[in-house]
């Protein structure tokens, strides 16, 4: 399916920006097929219960050791800039439960701002997962105030981008591989 490229399977629930029911049971019958699939990188909410996180997980690691776990986060209900401190980096934090492979926070970008804010976060975060199992963290934010933030990202080199071949962006603010 992915013509030599790798898949990043996804299945975002309303709440978190996407088209799929907000009901975990559904959510993890969705999931575990993307597993069956044998996708390269799995895109797991940390919106869902640690326990079935924790779960999942387990599974993962015993049915396909080489799929990477990207455990996210999409805080687009609000603006950035104007949560309260620490919020942010408690989503980063909760994005990590569960030995994930990569933490991902998305957020909405009302001013250029709310990318820098997303971006230094991130760099602060780093630290707290040293020893852990996590590799890498993107933190975007969507909009046209958010493009800049995912220039600054440089995980999945240097963001996830549309590819030419997609029929339209998948999110409000992304780049193509062209842009």
């Amino acid at each position: 399916c992915g013509q030599g490229l790798p898949i990043i399977y996804t299945v975002r629930s309303k709440e978190q920006g996407g088209s799929f029911p907000d009901d975990e049971t559904e959510a993890w019958k969705l999931m575990l097929l993307g597993l069956r699939f044998g996708v390269e990188y799995i895109d797991m909410e940390a919106c869902w219960s640690r326990e079935s996180r924790s779960t999942f997980m387990k599974l993962v690691r015993l049915m396909s050791p080489n799929t990477y776990v990207i455990g996210s986060y999409h805080a687009i209900k609000y603006p950035i800039c104007s949560m309260k401190q620490g919020e942010l980096e408690s989503l980063f934090l909760e994005c990590a439960h569960g030995d994930v492979d990569i933490v991902k926070v998305v957020g909405r970008a009302e001013t250029v701002q709310c990318s820098m804010d997303c971006h230094q976060t991130a760099q602060r975060m780093k630290d707290s997962f040293s020893g852990s199992n996590v590799k890498s963290i993107v933190a975007i934010c969507t909009c046209d105030a958010g493009r800049l933030s995912r220039a600054m990202n440089l995980c999945l080199g240097p963001t996830p981008v549309a590819h030419p071949s997609f029929p339209g962006k998948a999110a409000p603010g992304q780049l193509s591989a062209k842009e």
